[in-house]
């Protein structure tokens, strides 16, 4: 009995690092890869940030296959394809020119069961703080169009999580912008999103900063009125170890609420298109006056 328990735990061992290694060696895909401006093989440190999905969903209407995710705890970028029915392709077809196509889609980590799309976009947004898509490519042969939607959200992370993504309300945009609907079909997915990257979190009295490969956050309490968040985004800041400045960024999102007589801002920035924030090559952050050293 000793010795089988024994064979039984070295091979359970044996799979687990077999799983680790599939994992630290998965290969990104070509859309991601172009999307962060690889130009040859992924840093080590960065592969913990993607994970392999490869699950899909038939609706009656449509299929998803989610391909790959990238992320960091926070903000979640989800490379996926929607496959379009035969019916849906003839009618592409028969348009004299389509220019995009318009969906609605989110992410959660919160439970969706019998709520309405409405209600779940409408939860959504009221709690997300950054909801972007890019269409990569459509497959005019095959009827698959490939998307990359991001998705972030200060109040909650979602690593070693379920996450659910929804999607619903497809439609074809003509280049008049007239709007041909394809389903009003709303599928759901939900998977354990392991993506994890080593980020920076910066304290001070007021608020705290955030960065990562991924992103740039700040979160600060005040008593003013007459915070700007948009002059905030404007004037921030990365100083590298060589003494240059970044403040070319690309997305960026800010709100501001009272709550409880307390005005709480909450900002998020992405990297440039096809770039990282070099973690091991930035000194400091400048936000709102504030440097935040990295040590």
């Amino acid at each position: 009995m000793w010795k089988k328990i024994i064979v039984v735990s070295l091979f359970s061992l044996f799979i687990v690092v077999i799983l680790c290694h599939n994992m630290n060696n998965a290969v990104w895909n070509p859309y991601f890869v172009e999307k962060f401006g690889f130009s040859n093989k992924v840093p080590k440190e960065y592969r913990p940030m993607m994970e392999d999905i490869n699950l899909h969903i038939i609706g009656d209407t449509y299929t998803v296959n989610i391909l790959q995710t990238v992320g960091d705890g926070k903000i979640l970028h989800v490379l996926y394809e929607i496959s379009f029915s035969q019916e849906q392709q003839e009618t592409l077809k028969n348009e004299d020119f389509i220019s995009s196509f318009s969906f609605d889609t989110c992410c959660t980590p919160f439970s969706v069961d019998g709520k309405s799309m409405e209600d779940i976009l409408t939860s959504h947004h009221d709690r997300a703080f950054l909801t972007e898509t890019f269409q990569a490519d459509y497959n005019e042969e095959k009827g698959v169009l490939t998307c990359i939607s991001s998705y972030y959200d200060n109040d909650w992370e979602y690593q070693d999580k379920e996450v659910h993504f929804i999607i619903g309300n497809l439609f074809a945009v003509s280049e008049n912008n007239e709007k041909i609907l394809l389903s009003d079909e709303v599928l759901s997915i939900s998977w354990i999103a392991h993506n994890k990257s080593g980020f920076k979190h910066l304290q001070i009295q007021d608020g705290y900063c955030e960065i990562s490969p991924l992103r740039l956050s700040y979160h600060m309490t005040s008593m003013d009125s007459d915070i700007d968040v948009d002059e905030i985004i404007e004037a921030m800041g990365i100083v590298c170890k060589d003494g240059s400045m970044v403040n070319s960024f690309g997305t960026s999102s800010g709100s501001s609420d009272l709550v409880e007589g307390k005005y709480f801002s909450d900002i998020v920035i992405t990297p440039a298109p096809k770039t990282f924030f070099q973690i091991s090559e930035i000194s400091s952050v400048e936000i709102n006056g504030v440097t935040f050293s990295i040590e």
